[in-house]
């Protein structure tokens, strides 16, 4: 892994969304995580405010209204601290979860985890999926690992908003 020292600085270095978008991405791919989404909890579904999801995945959830079902949207709500998706799932759960959750699967999200910050004076959760199951040590890890960095693109992202907002103003 990059030095967090190494990463807080290319960050800095973004001046535009998408160089902070891309750069995030590629971070967290270099992590083992294949995708991910940053967004912002709402009671008609979330609001995305930067994504990487399987081809058709957020046009296929959106419109099949998951976010109804969906355990981790759910959790959005409710949990700050960081935590991983199978926790939201147990034998109590209703199948149609179930079977939403075996779906996302076979989409290719699967060994995810959400971390919540705060972002804007609202709550911001980043969900991210591994190409491969984490031990439990490793685990903790990189729940770490992704909340330093969603509170680094949180905080880049707010300064560039700022910016273009006073630009635009000006």
């Amino acid at each position: 892994m990059k030095s967090i020292i190494d990463i807080a600085d290319r960050t800095l270095n973004c001046h535009r969304e998408k160089e902070l978008v891309d750069l995030f991405k590629s971070t967290l791919a270099d992590q083992g995580f294949n995708n991910f989404a940053f967004s912002t909890f709402s009671e008609n579904g979330p609001n995305m405010i930067a994504a990487d999801m399987p081809d058709g995945w957020g046009d296929y959830y959106m419109d099949q209204n998951y976010w109804m079902i969906d355990p981790v949207f759910d959790s959005m709500s409710k949990v700050w601290e960081p935590h991983t998706w199978v926790s939201l799932v147990d034998e109590n759960t209703a199948d149609d979860v179930k079977t939403f959750m075996l779906e996302a699967e076979d989409a290719g999200l699967k060994h995810g985890h959400t971390v919540s910050i705060a972002h804007l004076g609202q709550k911001m959760n980043l969900a991210v999926s591994a190409r491969e199951n984490l031990t439990e040590g490793a685990e903790r890890k990189m729940l770490a690992t992704s909340f330093a960095l969603a509170s680094m693109f949180s905080a880049r992202m707010t300064m560039i908003h700022r910016r273009d907002c006073e630009f635009k103003c000006s």
